[in-house]
């Protein structure tokens, strides 16, 4: 799956709120497209590559770290709950701090 951004899908203008709330939306997102094939990042991606700003303090990388968590968390449980017959996966995350980004402060690549 390419990179996904944390936009907004009716206004497709990046989420306002920083750099965790752009992670969620951008999380949420590439769920949204392994839907279409039918299946979840919780069970397809093997790792994640997130692509962060250098400008982000180190307050916001742990609200960023303990976002992704959580969102993953809650599909793993999600899909528990559906009673897919796939197993959820414990994927790899690389952070990658780079000096800007064309786009504000993160971008997700599952």
């Amino acid at each position: 799956m390419a990179g996904q951004l944390g936009l907004d899908p009716p206004t497709m203008n990046l989420c306002k709120g920083g750099p965790g709330v752009e992670l969620e939306q951008a999380l949420k997102n590439s769920e949204a497209v392994a839907k279409c094939f039918n299946c979840s990042i919780t069970t397809s991606a093997i790792a994640f590559v997130i692509y962060c700003s250098k400008h982000i303090s180190l307050l916001e990388r742990l609200d960023i770290q303990e976002k992704q968590e959580t969102i993953l968390r809650q599909m793993k449980i999600s899909h528990l709950q559906e009673r897919t017959t796939y197993k959820a996966l414990d994927p790899l995350f690389l952070y990658v701090l780079v000096p800007d980004l064309p786009k504000r402060y993160c971008r997700v690549y599952p």
